[in-house]
């Protein structure tokens, strides 16, 4: 026991215990700090690709349904649903039809974003000159080239309530919700479209792909 107590150990016996701890130490981390570490974090990425291979997915599928629809609508001479902004044409047609209707006025609302497709709300109000007259003007709307649906739809008769008159030969007063439908799907810009941040991704992605072939 004596000999063992004053053993002294060399230079080059200190050096090997002190890199063997070391390396000790550097394993220790190494498996049970950096593996878990890099392990969760490669979780995580996976996590994240997955959620965005969905996405992906959902997006082509919502494209390959709106494409379908399109082609059906233009072979059946249907309503189109037009790329966004159709602001313009939408306010032409709507000119063209009501332009001999009386104080015909009309108010947009911003356009709402579900998926792919866009909703553009509009109050409208007029005064026809019969019954009959608002009636044909609300069809041609309808039946116009733009896919579209009529909400709240009112029409009051515009003479003294008093007087006996049939309604359908004086003025009425026709006030509705018109809803034209727009899609994201093939638009040049989304331009003044209030989207989520992972939404505003899509016009670089799938939404600008060539689908020609799905």
């Amino acid at each position: 026991m004596n000999s063992l107590k004053k053993y002294i150990l060399s230079r080059t016996q200190k050096i090997v215990l002190l890199l063997f701890v070391i390396i000790l130490i550097a394993a220790g981390y190494y498996a049970g700090f950096y593996l878990p570490v890099q392990r969760r974090i490669q979780a995580a990425d996976t996590t994240d690709l997955e959620a965005q291979i969905q996405m992906e997915q959902v997006k082509s599928k919502q494209i390959q349904q709106m494409k379908k629809e399109i082609e059906e609508n233009k072979a059946s001479n249907a309503p189109m649903v037009p790329a966004y902004n159709h602001f313009k044409e939408e306010t032409e047609e709507l000119n063209r039809i009501f332009a001999d209707a009386y104080n015909f006025s009309f108010q947009y609302s911003e356009p709402k974003v579900d998926g792919m497709q866009i909703r553009r709300a509009i109050n409208l109000s007029f005064t026809a000159e019969s019954f009959d007259k608002a009636v044909s003007m609300i069809h041609e709307v309808l039946e116009g080239p733009y896919r579209c649906l009529i909400e709240d739809l009112s029409i009051e008769d515009d003479e003294d309530e008093t007087e006996e008159m049939d309604i359908r030969n004086h003025p009425v007063s026709v006030t509705f919700q018109l809803t034209y439908f727009e899609t994201r799907y093939d638009a040049e810009s989304e331009e003044g479209l209030d989207l989520e941040p992972e939404e505003t991704q899509a016009p670089s992605g799938l939404a600008n792909a060539d689908v020609s072939n799905l």
